[in-house]
Protein backbone atom coordinates (compact mmCIF):
# COMPACT_ATOMS: atom_id res chain seq x y z
CA UNK A 1 0.00 0.00 0.00
CA UNK A 2 3.26 2.53 0.63
CA UNK A 3 4.01 2.00 -2.56
CA UNK A 4 0.49 2.61 -4.41
CA UNK A 5 0.12 5.75 -2.51
CA UNK A 6 3.30 7.23 -3.39
CA UNK A 7 2.49 6.83 -6.93
CA UNK A 8 -0.75 8.36 -6.93
CA UNK A 9 1.19 11.95 -5.17
CA UNK A 10 4.42 11.60 -6.81
CA UNK A 11 2.66 10.77 -10.78
CA UNK A 12 0.51 14.49 -9.91
CA UNK A 13 4.00 16.12 -9.65
CA UNK A 14 5.22 14.46 -12.79
CA UNK A 15 2.65 16.41 -14.55
CA UNK A 16 3.05 19.57 -12.89
CA UNK A 17 6.98 19.53 -13.15
CA UNK A 18 7.33 18.64 -17.18
CA UNK A 19 6.30 21.95 -18.25
CA UNK A 20 9.12 24.06 -16.55
CA UNK A 21 12.01 21.47 -16.20
CA UNK A 22 12.49 19.79 -19.32
CA UNK A 23 15.75 20.10 -20.82
CA UNK A 24 15.41 16.93 -23.18
CA UNK A 25 13.29 17.25 -26.00
CA UNK A 26 11.02 14.01 -26.09
CA UNK A 27 8.93 12.55 -28.93
CA UNK A 28 6.83 9.27 -28.69
CA UNK A 29 5.83 6.99 -31.53
CA UNK A 30 3.20 5.03 -32.38
CA UNK A 31 4.16 1.16 -33.19
CA UNK A 32 3.68 1.65 -36.66
CA UNK A 33 6.94 4.38 -36.58
CA UNK A 34 9.12 1.82 -34.81
CA UNK A 35 10.88 0.86 -38.22
CA UNK A 36 11.68 4.51 -39.24
CA UNK A 37 12.38 5.32 -35.47
CA UNK A 38 14.83 2.35 -35.70
CA UNK A 39 16.43 2.77 -38.94
CA UNK A 40 16.63 6.54 -38.69
CA UNK A 41 17.81 6.77 -35.40
CA UNK A 42 19.20 4.16 -33.47
CA UNK A 43 21.66 2.42 -36.56
CA UNK A 44 24.69 3.03 -36.98
CA UNK A 45 27.21 1.71 -39.60
CA UNK A 46 27.26 -1.94 -40.19
CA UNK A 47 23.87 -3.00 -40.42
CA UNK A 48 23.99 -4.22 -44.00
CA UNK A 49 19.92 -4.90 -44.23
CA UNK A 50 16.96 -4.72 -41.80
CA UNK A 51 13.31 -5.67 -41.65
CA UNK A 52 10.60 -6.82 -40.04
CA UNK A 53 10.84 -3.85 -37.38
CA UNK A 54 7.99 -3.78 -34.44
CA UNK A 55 7.28 -2.32 -30.86
CA UNK A 56 5.29 -3.72 -28.59
CA UNK A 57 3.92 -1.40 -25.26
CA UNK A 58 1.91 0.85 -23.32
CA UNK A 59 1.24 4.18 -25.35
CA UNK A 60 4.32 6.51 -25.43
CA UNK A 61 6.57 4.17 -24.13
CA UNK A 62 8.75 4.44 -27.53
CA UNK A 63 10.08 7.46 -27.70
CA UNK A 64 13.91 9.61 -28.73
CA UNK A 65 15.36 12.18 -27.16
CA UNK A 66 17.72 14.70 -27.96
CA UNK A 67 19.58 17.90 -25.87
CA UNK A 68 21.52 17.84 -22.35
CA UNK A 69 21.32 15.84 -19.68
CA UNK A 70 23.66 13.51 -16.95
CA UNK A 71 23.03 10.77 -19.28
CA UNK A 72 26.72 10.79 -21.03
CA UNK A 73 25.26 11.27 -24.63
CA UNK A 74 23.04 13.42 -26.23
CA UNK A 75 20.86 11.82 -28.48
CA UNK A 76 19.14 8.19 -29.07
CA UNK A 77 15.91 6.55 -28.35
CA UNK A 78 13.87 5.05 -25.29
CA UNK A 79 12.08 2.37 -24.26
CA UNK A 80 10.11 3.26 -21.02
CA UNK A 81 7.26 1.15 -18.87
CA UNK A 82 5.40 4.20 -18.95
CA UNK A 83 4.85 6.96 -21.05
CA UNK A 84 8.38 8.53 -22.03
CA UNK A 85 7.10 12.16 -21.97
CA UNK A 86 7.45 12.18 -18.32
CA UNK A 87 11.29 11.79 -18.47
CA UNK A 88 12.65 15.10 -18.82
CA UNK A 89 11.64 15.94 -14.85
CA UNK A 90 13.59 16.48 -12.08
CA UNK A 91 14.34 13.33 -10.22
CA UNK A 92 12.12 14.49 -7.21
CA UNK A 93 8.81 13.90 -9.57
CA UNK A 94 8.35 10.40 -10.29
CA UNK A 95 7.58 8.23 -13.24
CA UNK A 96 4.85 5.30 -11.96
CA UNK A 97 2.04 3.29 -13.97
CA UNK A 98 0.77 1.06 -13.40
CA UNK A 99 -0.57 0.23 -16.86
CA UNK A 100 -1.28 -3.80 -16.12
CA UNK A 101 0.63 -4.05 -19.63
CA UNK A 102 2.03 -8.03 -20.46
CA UNK A 103 5.77 -9.08 -19.58
CA UNK A 104 7.95 -11.18 -22.21
CA UNK A 105 9.19 -14.56 -21.82
CA UNK A 106 13.10 -13.78 -22.78
CA UNK A 107 12.47 -10.84 -20.08
CA UNK A 108 10.95 -13.41 -17.88
CA UNK A 109 13.86 -16.16 -18.68
CA UNK A 110 16.14 -13.27 -16.58
CA UNK A 111 13.82 -11.81 -13.67
CA UNK A 112 13.92 -13.03 -10.83
CA UNK A 113 9.98 -11.72 -10.34
CA UNK A 114 6.86 -11.47 -12.57
CA UNK A 115 7.31 -9.41 -15.64
CA UNK A 116 4.83 -6.73 -16.39
CA UNK A 117 4.71 -3.49 -18.79
CA UNK A 118 7.46 -4.67 -20.79
CA UNK A 119 8.66 -2.52 -24.26
CA UNK A 120 10.02 -4.89 -26.96
CA UNK A 121 11.75 -3.75 -29.64
CA UNK A 122 12.58 -5.93 -32.17
CA UNK A 123 13.90 -6.83 -35.81
CA UNK A 124 15.61 -8.99 -38.24
CA UNK A 125 18.67 -8.47 -39.18
CA UNK A 126 21.78 -9.36 -41.65
CA UNK A 127 24.77 -7.19 -39.79
CA UNK A 128 27.78 -5.51 -42.17
CA UNK A 129 30.59 -6.01 -39.78
CA UNK A 130 31.93 -8.98 -37.87
CA UNK A 131 31.25 -7.36 -34.16
CA UNK A 132 28.00 -5.87 -32.74
CA UNK A 133 28.08 -3.07 -30.53
CA UNK A 134 26.12 -0.36 -29.42
CA UNK A 135 25.77 1.91 -26.08
CA UNK A 136 22.83 2.31 -23.91
CA UNK A 137 22.16 3.83 -19.93
CA UNK A 138 19.56 1.50 -17.60
CA UNK A 139 17.79 3.66 -15.70
CA UNK A 140 14.57 3.61 -12.74
CA UNK A 141 12.61 5.00 -10.04
CA UNK A 142 12.80 1.93 -7.98
CA UNK A 143 16.34 3.37 -7.28
CA UNK A 144 17.81 3.78 -4.78
CA UNK A 145 14.63 2.27 -1.60
CA UNK A 146 14.20 -0.75 -3.70
CA UNK A 147 18.03 -2.28 -3.92
CA UNK A 148 18.15 -5.91 -2.99
CA UNK A 149 13.82 -6.13 -3.11
CA UNK A 150 11.19 -7.89 -5.01
CA UNK A 151 10.79 -5.04 -7.49
CA UNK A 152 14.04 -5.95 -9.62
CA UNK A 153 13.34 -3.99 -12.94
CA UNK A 154 15.23 -5.62 -15.73
CA UNK A 155 16.73 -4.36 -19.23
CA UNK A 156 17.56 -7.72 -21.66
CA UNK A 157 19.45 -7.39 -25.29
CA UNK A 158 18.45 -11.00 -26.58
CA UNK A 159 20.64 -12.16 -29.83
CA UNK A 160 19.20 -15.44 -32.09
CA UNK A 161 21.44 -16.79 -34.98
CA UNK A 162 24.66 -17.74 -36.13
CA UNK A 163 28.11 -17.92 -33.43
CA UNK A 164 31.04 -17.66 -35.48
CA UNK A 165 32.54 -19.30 -32.28
CA UNK A 166 30.58 -22.31 -33.33
CA UNK A 167 26.83 -23.11 -32.92
CA UNK A 168 24.17 -20.57 -31.94
CA UNK A 169 22.85 -18.03 -30.30
CA UNK A 170 19.00 -18.92 -29.77
CA UNK A 171 17.57 -15.85 -27.79
CA UNK A 172 21.17 -15.18 -26.02
CA UNK A 173 21.37 -12.20 -23.71
CA UNK A 174 24.06 -10.20 -23.64
CA UNK A 175 23.25 -7.13 -22.00
CA UNK A 176 25.44 -8.35 -18.78
CA UNK A 177 27.44 -6.14 -16.40
CA UNK A 178 30.84 -6.00 -17.96
CA UNK A 179 32.79 -8.88 -17.05
CA UNK A 180 29.95 -10.82 -15.46
CA UNK A 181 27.01 -13.28 -16.34
CA UNK A 182 25.13 -10.88 -14.25
CA UNK A 183 21.81 -8.83 -16.36
CA UNK A 184 21.54 -5.70 -15.75
CA UNK A 185 18.69 -4.74 -13.33
CA UNK A 186 18.07 -2.67 -10.16
CA UNK A 187 19.48 -5.78 -7.98
CA UNK A 188 23.21 -6.01 -9.95
CA UNK A 189 23.91 -2.62 -10.68
CA UNK A 190 23.61 0.07 -7.58
CA UNK A 191 25.25 2.21 -5.09
CA UNK A 192 26.41 -0.87 -3.41
CA UNK A 193 24.03 -0.76 -0.42
CA UNK A 194 21.00 -2.21 0.58
CA UNK A 195 18.00 0.19 -0.35
CA UNK A 196 15.67 1.28 2.37
CA UNK A 197 12.79 -1.13 1.16
CA UNK A 198 14.93 -3.62 0.07
CA UNK A 199 13.84 -6.16 2.45
CA UNK A 200 16.65 -6.75 4.85
CA UNK A 201 18.70 -9.64 2.48
CA UNK A 202 22.31 -8.60 1.21
CA UNK A 203 21.56 -8.93 -2.55
CA UNK A 204 23.70 -12.69 -2.90
CA UNK A 205 20.25 -14.85 -4.47
CA UNK A 206 20.34 -15.15 -8.12
CA UNK A 207 21.31 -12.20 -10.53
CA UNK A 208 21.97 -10.16 -7.40
CA UNK A 209 25.09 -8.38 -6.43
CA UNK A 210 26.12 -5.28 -4.30
CA UNK A 211 29.58 -4.97 -5.98
CA UNK A 212 29.20 -2.98 -8.78
CA UNK A 213 28.35 0.19 -7.98
CA UNK A 214 30.83 2.09 -10.07
CA UNK A 215 28.65 1.35 -12.73
CA UNK A 216 25.64 3.38 -10.72
CA UNK A 217 25.31 7.38 -11.07
CA UNK A 218 23.00 8.60 -8.05
CA UNK A 219 20.13 11.09 -9.96
CA UNK A 220 18.36 11.61 -6.37
CA UNK A 221 19.14 15.78 -7.23
CA UNK A 222 19.16 15.31 -11.22
CA UNK A 223 17.42 18.32 -12.70
CA UNK A 224 17.51 16.65 -16.57
CA UNK A 225 16.01 13.31 -15.95
CA UNK A 226 13.13 11.94 -13.68
CA UNK A 227 14.59 8.73 -12.75
CA UNK A 228 16.29 8.28 -9.01
CA UNK A 229 19.33 6.49 -10.58
CA UNK A 230 21.21 5.29 -13.82
CA UNK A 231 23.76 3.10 -14.89
CA UNK A 232 27.16 4.59 -16.45
CA UNK A 233 27.18 3.76 -20.19
CA UNK A 234 27.48 0.62 -20.82
CA UNK A 235 28.64 -1.10 -24.29
CA UNK A 236 27.43 -4.72 -25.58
CA UNK A 237 29.48 -6.19 -27.60
CA UNK A 238 29.08 -9.66 -30.02
CA UNK A 239 30.90 -10.97 -32.62
CA UNK A 240 28.31 -11.97 -35.63
CA UNK A 241 28.32 -13.86 -38.87
CA UNK A 242 29.08 -11.10 -41.46
CA UNK A 243 25.70 -10.81 -43.79
CA UNK A 244 24.17 -14.02 -41.99
CA UNK A 245 20.85 -13.95 -40.61
CA UNK A 246 19.86 -12.17 -37.15
CA UNK A 247 16.96 -11.90 -34.75
CA UNK A 248 17.29 -9.19 -31.96
CA UNK A 249 14.73 -8.16 -29.17
CA UNK A 250 15.47 -5.23 -26.87
CA UNK A 251 12.84 -5.31 -23.92
CA UNK A 252 12.96 -3.27 -20.38
CA UNK A 253 10.10 -4.46 -17.86
CA UNK A 254 8.78 -3.78 -14.44
CA UNK A 255 9.44 -6.58 -12.01
CA UNK A 256 7.35 -7.68 -8.85
CA UNK A 257 4.49 -4.97 -9.88
CA UNK A 258 3.43 -2.09 -12.56
CA UNK A 259 5.15 0.89 -10.89
CA UNK A 260 7.91 2.68 -9.97
CA UNK A 261 8.55 2.50 -13.73
CA UNK A 262 12.10 2.19 -16.01
CA UNK A 263 13.76 2.67 -19.00
CA UNK A 264 16.66 2.42 -21.02
CA UNK A 265 18.50 4.73 -23.44
CA UNK A 266 20.10 3.57 -26.96
CA UNK A 267 22.27 5.76 -28.33
CA UNK A 268 22.14 6.97 -31.43
CA UNK A 269 23.66 5.72 -34.69
CA UNK A 270 25.72 2.98 -32.21
CA UNK A 271 23.78 -0.34 -33.58
CA UNK A 272 26.49 -1.65 -35.94
CA UNK A 273 30.12 -1.77 -36.03
CA UNK A 274 33.01 -1.21 -38.23
CA UNK A 275 33.76 -2.99 -41.04
CA UNK A 276 34.86 -6.80 -40.84
CA UNK A 277 38.61 -6.90 -40.31
CA UNK A 278 41.57 -9.86 -42.57
CA UNK A 279 43.92 -11.64 -40.25
CA UNK A 280 47.13 -12.36 -41.24
CA UNK A 281 49.28 -15.16 -39.94
CA UNK A 282 52.40 -14.55 -38.28
CA UNK A 283 55.34 -16.65 -38.94
CA UNK A 284 59.20 -16.60 -39.99
CA UNK A 285 59.59 -13.60 -42.09
CA UNK A 286 55.80 -12.36 -41.42
CA UNK A 287 55.33 -8.92 -39.30
CA UNK A 288 51.71 -9.32 -39.25
CA UNK A 289 49.30 -6.37 -37.38
CA UNK A 290 45.81 -5.63 -37.76
CA UNK A 291 45.42 -3.61 -41.28
CA UNK A 292 48.72 -4.61 -42.57
CA UNK A 293 51.37 -6.95 -42.79
CA UNK A 294 55.61 -6.36 -43.83
CA UNK A 295 56.81 -9.52 -45.39
CA UNK A 296 60.71 -10.73 -46.14
CA UNK A 297 61.36 -11.12 -49.81
CA UNK A 298 60.06 -14.25 -51.03
CA UNK A 299 58.03 -14.95 -48.37
CA UNK A 300 53.86 -15.49 -48.37
CA UNK A 301 51.51 -14.83 -45.67
CA UNK A 302 47.78 -16.11 -45.16
CA UNK A 303 44.97 -13.83 -44.70
CA UNK A 304 41.72 -14.78 -43.17
CA UNK A 305 38.63 -13.09 -43.46
CA UNK A 306 35.98 -12.71 -40.40
CA UNK A 307 33.57 -15.55 -41.51
CA UNK A 308 30.76 -15.08 -43.77
CA UNK A 309 28.58 -16.54 -45.55
CA UNK A 310 30.34 -16.54 -48.81
CA UNK A 311 33.91 -14.81 -49.83
CA UNK A 312 35.15 -12.43 -52.81
CA UNK A 313 38.79 -11.20 -52.49
CA UNK A 314 40.26 -8.67 -54.58
CA UNK A 315 42.88 -10.87 -55.62
CA UNK A 316 40.44 -13.23 -57.15
CA UNK A 317 40.20 -16.12 -54.53
CA UNK A 318 36.61 -17.14 -52.98
CA UNK A 319 37.80 -18.79 -49.82
CA UNK A 320 37.95 -17.77 -46.23
CA UNK A 321 41.23 -17.59 -46.82
CA UNK A 322 44.00 -16.30 -49.26
CA UNK A 323 47.83 -16.57 -49.75
CA UNK A 324 49.51 -13.24 -49.90
CA UNK A 325 53.26 -12.83 -51.05
CA UNK A 326 53.63 -9.36 -53.22
CA UNK A 327 53.04 -6.23 -52.14
CA UNK A 328 49.27 -5.17 -52.62
CA UNK A 329 46.12 -3.70 -50.95
CA UNK A 330 44.01 -6.54 -50.41
CA UNK A 331 40.16 -6.63 -48.84
CA UNK A 332 37.29 -8.79 -49.39
CA UNK A 333 33.40 -8.12 -50.57
CA UNK A 334 30.58 -10.30 -49.33
CA UNK A 335 27.35 -10.34 -51.13
CA UNK A 336 23.99 -12.07 -49.52
CA UNK A 337 21.01 -12.20 -52.17
CA UNK A 338 19.13 -13.78 -49.70
CA UNK A 339 19.02 -10.77 -47.39
CA UNK A 340 20.58 -8.17 -49.82
CA UNK A 341 23.30 -7.80 -47.41
CA UNK A 342 26.28 -6.42 -48.45
CA UNK A 343 29.63 -5.97 -46.81
CA UNK A 344 33.05 -4.85 -47.96
CA UNK A 345 35.83 -5.39 -45.54
CA UNK A 346 38.40 -3.10 -44.38
CA UNK A 347 41.35 -3.16 -46.55
CA UNK A 348 44.89 -4.97 -45.39
CA UNK A 349 48.37 -3.92 -47.05
CA UNK A 350 50.92 -6.49 -47.77
CA UNK A 351 54.28 -4.42 -47.63
CA UNK A 352 57.67 -6.31 -48.95
CA UNK A 353 60.46 -5.13 -46.94
CA UNK A 354 63.57 -6.48 -49.36
CA UNK A 355 66.13 -5.74 -47.34
CA UNK A 356 64.77 -7.69 -44.44
CA UNK A 357 66.23 -11.31 -43.23
CA UNK A 358 64.61 -13.66 -41.31
CA UNK A 359 67.29 -14.67 -38.62
CA UNK A 360 69.99 -16.97 -38.68
CA UNK A 361 68.29 -20.40 -38.01
CA UNK A 362 66.01 -19.56 -41.22
CA UNK A 363 68.94 -18.68 -43.11
CA UNK A 364 70.19 -22.17 -42.09
CA UNK A 365 67.25 -24.12 -43.02
CA UNK A 366 67.14 -22.32 -46.42
CA UNK A 367 70.54 -23.29 -46.81
CA UNK A 368 69.44 -27.03 -46.39
CA UNK A 369 67.23 -26.95 -49.48
CA UNK A 370 68.32 -26.93 -52.60
CA UNK A 371 66.06 -26.85 -55.53
CA UNK A 372 67.43 -27.95 -59.09
CA UNK A 373 67.00 -26.84 -61.62
CA UNK A 374 66.12 -23.37 -61.16
CA UNK A 375 64.80 -22.43 -64.05
CA UNK A 376 63.10 -25.08 -65.31
CA UNK A 377 60.43 -26.87 -67.69
CA UNK A 378 58.75 -30.24 -66.33
CA UNK A 379 60.21 -30.92 -63.48
CA UNK A 380 62.02 -29.91 -60.61
CA UNK A 381 64.55 -31.92 -57.52
CA UNK A 382 64.30 -31.19 -54.06
CA UNK A 383 67.03 -32.16 -51.70
CA UNK A 384 68.06 -31.49 -47.95
CA UNK A 385 71.50 -31.71 -46.99
CA UNK A 386 70.18 -32.29 -43.47
CA UNK A 387 67.83 -35.80 -42.95
CA UNK A 388 64.46 -35.01 -42.92
CA UNK A 389 62.41 -37.69 -42.43
CA UNK A 390 59.38 -36.80 -41.26
CA UNK A 391 56.58 -35.59 -43.71
CA UNK A 392 57.41 -32.64 -45.20
CA UNK A 393 54.57 -30.64 -47.26
CA UNK A 394 55.95 -28.79 -50.46
CA UNK A 395 52.90 -26.16 -52.08
CA UNK A 396 53.54 -24.12 -55.56
CA UNK A 397 51.84 -21.15 -54.50
CA UNK A 398 51.06 -17.87 -57.66
CA UNK A 399 52.82 -14.61 -57.05
CA UNK A 400 49.46 -13.53 -56.20
CA UNK A 401 49.56 -16.20 -52.99
CA UNK A 402 46.79 -18.37 -54.36
CA UNK A 403 47.74 -22.43 -53.71
CA UNK A 404 47.76 -24.31 -57.08
CA UNK A 405 49.50 -27.72 -56.20
CA UNK A 406 50.54 -29.38 -52.73
CA UNK A 407 52.57 -32.61 -52.56
CA UNK A 408 53.04 -34.18 -49.20
CA UNK A 409 56.58 -36.45 -48.98
CA UNK A 410 57.35 -38.69 -46.17
CA UNK A 411 61.05 -38.52 -46.63
CA UNK A 412 63.12 -35.69 -47.77
CA UNK A 413 66.01 -37.29 -46.64
CA UNK A 414 67.02 -38.13 -50.24
CA UNK A 415 66.51 -36.03 -53.65
CA UNK A 416 63.18 -36.13 -54.50
CA UNK A 417 62.15 -35.29 -58.23
CA UNK A 418 59.05 -33.38 -58.56
CA UNK A 419 56.42 -32.96 -61.84
CA UNK A 420 55.34 -29.77 -62.33
CA UNK A 421 54.74 -29.83 -66.01
CA UNK A 422 51.17 -28.81 -65.87
CA UNK A 423 52.57 -24.98 -64.59
CA UNK A 424 51.85 -22.23 -66.83
CA UNK A 425 55.28 -20.37 -67.64
CA UNK A 426 55.92 -17.68 -65.21
CA UNK A 427 57.15 -16.98 -61.90
CA UNK A 428 55.86 -19.08 -58.62
CA UNK A 429 56.91 -19.91 -55.15
CA UNK A 430 57.57 -22.88 -53.54
CA UNK A 431 56.84 -23.25 -50.23
CA UNK A 432 58.35 -25.78 -48.27
CA UNK A 433 56.92 -26.76 -44.53
CA UNK A 434 58.39 -29.32 -41.93
CA UNK A 435 59.22 -29.82 -38.80
CA UNK A 436 62.02 -27.77 -38.94
CA UNK A 437 60.50 -24.82 -40.14
CA UNK A 438 59.39 -23.21 -43.44
CA UNK A 439 61.24 -22.04 -46.77
CA UNK A 440 60.17 -20.12 -49.71
CA UNK A 441 61.87 -20.64 -52.42
CA UNK A 442 61.07 -18.39 -55.83
CA UNK A 443 60.74 -20.46 -59.12
CA UNK A 444 60.29 -20.13 -63.12
CA UNK A 445 58.99 -22.65 -65.54
CA UNK A 446 60.00 -21.79 -69.01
Amino acid sequence: MKKIAAHLVFTMACFCAFKINAQLAINTYYPSQADSVVQNIFFGPGVGSVSNVSFTGVPGALGSFTGTSNLGFSDGIILCTDNCNYIPNTASSQISGPNNALGDPQLQSIATNPVQDASVLEFDFAPATDTLKFSYVFASEEYPEYVCSYFNDVFGFFISGQNPAGGTYSNYNVALIPGSTLPVSINSVNPGIVGSSGGGTNCTGLNQSLSYSNLYVNNMGGTTVIFDGLTTVLQITIPVVVCDNYHIKLAVGNVGDGIFDSGVFLQSNTFGGGPPRIHSTGNVGVTAALDSTILCLGVTTQLTAAKSVSYSWSNGDTTQTTFVAQQNTVDFIVTNPANGCVAVSAQHKIVIDSTCFVGFNQHQINDQFVVSPNPFTDEILISAQDNFSKETIVTVVTLNGTEIKQIAIADLSKTKRISLKDLKPGFYFLKVVSDNGIVTKKIQRL
